[in-house]
């Protein structure tokens, strides 16, 4: 997805999101209209017992980051002299070098951001998100726009550790997936570039794969999925159940170093 989206009112990621001329993302208004703070006591006395004590102490992890500079390489024919006898020979050889630069639009300050605003839709459910180490990296690739298989094949390159948390950001991600994807078995995701708040809730959406929660499914009928934060359309919201908390709570404990 690119970081800047067509026309001057379009909807990312269950929000509606408002341009500017300069092609950034004002603001972002949510399907929900309560913020993203700490529950009020009204929501409070209407949580379960289960939702309740299922967010009673808050976990930490180390979330492991990677600024991807992706490299297309070119190879090239070059002459040069040698020396033979007393006389000079054309040689070739094949030149392996860098063509283009495609960088992964991200600075420590968005990244922190989009942290920041993981955490704000997390915190219901007790669990924070702080960043353990930060990697900027140019790293060969064959193409501009990074594809799911191109993901995987960054994993591996990367050689991530499975059982961690993991977060890639490249300029361009292009798949079924808007903005981001995540594999919880191999403990890693990956994130396109585009304008905070908006990223922010792309990585609280994928985080919540890495924790071990499906995408929801649209139900004929109902819009109850929609306000949630693992609904698989546009319309995603921030909630998440008693049931989401606990599997994700559980999830994380096997992530704490």
């Amino acid at each position: 997805m690119n970081a800047r989206i067509p026309g001057p009112l379009c909807r990312v990621f269950g929000h509606v999101v408002h341009e500017l001329d300069d092609g950034t993302l004002a603001r972002v208004v949510s399907p929900v209209p309560r913020s993203l703070g700490a529950p009020t006591t009204a929501t409070k006395q209407a949580q379960s017992p289960a939702a309740q004590s299922a967010a009673t102490t808050m976990i930490e992890l180390p979330l492991d980051v990677y600024l991807l500079n992706l490299q297309i390489m070119q190879d090239t024919i070059e002459t040069y002299e040698v020396a033979v006898g007393r006389g000079k020979q054309i040689q070739r050889r094949k030149v392996h070098s860098v063509a283009e630069t495609i960088d992964s639009g991200q600075t420590e300050q968005t990244v922190r951001a989009s942290i920041a605003r993981a955490n704000e839709i997390w915190k219901p459910a007790e669990i924070k998100f702080q960043l353990n180490k930060w990697i900027s990296k140019d790293i060969e690739f064959d193409s501009k726009v990074v594809t799911e298989e191109g993901f995987l094949s960054l994993v591996a390159a990367l050689k991530l550790e499975p059982t961690g948390l993991s977060m890639l950001f490249v300029r361009k991600f292009e798949s079924a997936h808007l903005g981001g994807q995540a594999v919880d078995s191999l403990g890693a995701g990956i994130l396109a570039s585009v304008a905070n708040p908006t990223q922010g809730n792309v990585l609280a959406h994928e985080l919540g794969h890495l924790l071990g929660l499906p995408d929801l499914k649209y139900v004929e009928g109902s819009v109850e999925n929609r306000y949630n934060l693992m609904y698989e359309a546009l319309s995603a919201g921030y909630q998440l159940t008693a049931d989401q908390i606990k599997t994700a709570r559980a999830k994380a404990r096997t992530k704490i170093k």
